[in-house]
Parts: C-alpha cells; structure tokens; sequence
C-alpha cells in the first residue's frame, strides 16, 4: 500500500509496506522519502494535492507493476488539475498538471529506498530542484510515465 502525507511545506510518500505477520494484521514502511514544497507556486501546489490524493492509498500486489499515469490519470482542468509551471520539451511553460514531476520524483525516491523494481522511469532533461541530480523522475500522461 502506498500513504502519502502531505504536511505543510513538505510531501513524503511510503513507498510500500509488506505484511509482518500472515494472521496479524501489522505492516511495515519499507522505505520513505520527503521533498521540500517551498519553492512550488500555489497553483503548482494544487496539482500536487491531486496527484497525491489519487496516489493516496494505491496497493500493489506482488509481482504487479504500479504506473503512475496509470493511477493519477489524465492531468485535466475537469478532474481538478491546473494551469501551472513545467518544463516539457526543454521549455518551461504553464501546463496543466504543472508541479505534479516532484510527486512522481518522490514516489520514485521512496521505491528506490525500499527496493522496489522499477520498470519504466524517465529523467527530466534539466536539474531539477526537488531531488538529488539524477534522482528525478519525470511524468508526462501518454509519453513518459513511472512504473
């Protein structure tokens, strides 16, 4: 199971927990990771909480593959997403779903603490402010996704 928190000017995400016991029902965070929301614009930190929300609570069974575009969906005006900065394409622009890179760059972090294999994963073609370099995991719905 994936929990996010997201709690004043950070966001950290539990990659996952495994069962400590088959009869009992305990779990373990197997690995976490917290960036720093300061720098974001509002309107970035409104995509944020959509992409968090809808990542909020995702499970993923063994031997499964979780996609990050796959759970958050389409970045949409009607499903709550909003004009904000991001880069696409080498060229920083308003987009709609602007800012949610730093959830999927933390998620990514997180799985990366606790072992999890990852599948599919793609760096943004600049630094990025949220994460180590080369720690960063960028999310384009339809041509860049974390899996």
């Amino acid at each position: 199971m994936t929990r996010l928190v997201l709690a004043g000017s950070t966001i950290a995400i539990a990659a996952a927990t495994a069962w400590l016991s088959a009869t009992a029902p305990y779990r373990a965070a197997l690995g976490a990771y917290t960036t720093d929301l300061a720098a974001r614009t509002p309107d970035q930190r409104i995509n944020i909480v959509e992409a968090s929300g809808r990542l909020d609570g995702a499970e993923i069974d063994p031997g499964a593959t979780f996609s990050f575009n796959a759970r958050v969906g389409p970045r949409t005006e009607p499903r709550g997403f909003v004009a904000a900065p991001a880069y696409l394409e080498g060229l920083r622009h308003a987009s709609v779903g602007g800012g949610i890179c730093q959830v999927s760059s933390t998620a990514y972090n997180a799985a990366l603490v606790a072992g999890l294999p990852i599948h599919q994963r793609v760096a943004h073609d600049r630094l990025v402010r949220s994460v180590a370099p080369g720690a960063d995991a960028t999310v384009w719905y339809g041509k860049a996704d974390l899996a």
